[in-house]
């Protein structure tokens, strides 16, 4: 057994991922145990990926995963907004590059869960109070909402993302229309996955991507909305392995303008 150490403080938080090299990320207290950041140990020491400082006030965040190639997906305050109520987003870092992913349409936070080998990422985006949950995709710098590209008439509504594997096939929870929570495969409609049945192959070129907004994306795939309360979000991301309080200081009520 090796300890990995810490930023500083006292406590490692979180140890979320380790990838064939070695590699482990989480988050772990700095010093003073206030905040915490997420780090990457690279078999020798501990690196800080996201040391966002604002000012008095530091957020910190969470490496959730590392693939291969040592890139890293996770959550993290977002620098705009320093002085106001705090957000984080999802981030893909790399090479000591942190790149934030941005949001689903209408959402102030999000957080990537899962990245494979290919450098595609899954994630889910969410507003303060926890009402709701979107599932996305984030693949060569753009991202979607998944909801939007599962068929229109199934009435199931994705909500947490599980994993990804190099095919590009996703495990995933969503609900039904009476609340009840399942276990989902999403496969790929593409050149990859030929003749798959129920699959539409013209969908994926025609959806329009969510960007970092407040206007919502044209809707051309599924339109269900998720019935399950905050309360029941919040139980299902403890059942899933996921906070059950959104982030780490209560986030702030409006998306970036």
């Amino acid at each position: 057994m090796q300890d990995l150490g810490t930023l500083g403080g006292t406590l490692a938080q979180a140890v979320n991922g380790l990838n064939e090299r070695g590699q482990v990320v989480g988050s772990t207290t700095l010093a003073g145990d206030v905040w915490h950041d997420p780090f990457l140990w690279d078999g020798e020491k501990m690196i800080d990926i996201a040391p966002i400082n604002c000012g008095n006030t530091r957020d910190g965040g969470e490496a959730d995963w590392i693939n291969d190639a040592g890139e890293i997906v996770g959550i993290a305050a977002y620098p705009a907004s320093c002085g106001t109520p705090s957000f984080g987003r999802a981030f893909l870092w790399r090479e000591g590059v942190l790149t934030y992913l941005g949001t689903t349409a209408g959402m102030a936070n999000s957080e990537g869960v899962v990245i494979n080998n290919k450098t595609q990422i899954v994630g889910y985006s969410f507003p303060p109070d926890l009402s709701s949950l979107s599932l996305f995709l984030w693949e060569e710098g753009s991202i979607v909402d998944l909801n939007t590209l599962i068929p229109s008439d199934s009435g199931f509504y994705l909500l947490l993302p599980a994993d990804i594997n190099d095919r590009g096939e996703i495990a995933a929870f969503g609900s039904l229309p009476n609340g009840d929570v399942h276990a989902v495969l999403l496969i790929p409609c593409d050149e990859n996955h030929p003749n798959i049945e129920g699959c539409d192959y013209s969908l994926v070129d025609e959806t329009a991507t969510a960007t970092d907004s407040a206007k919502p994306a044209t809707q051309t795939g599924n339109t269900a909305k998720s019935a399950l309360s905050p309360d029941a979000i919040r139980q299902l991301m403890q059942a899933a392995g996921r906070r059950s309080k959104p982030w780490y200081r209560g986030l702030g009520a409006q998306p970036q303008k």
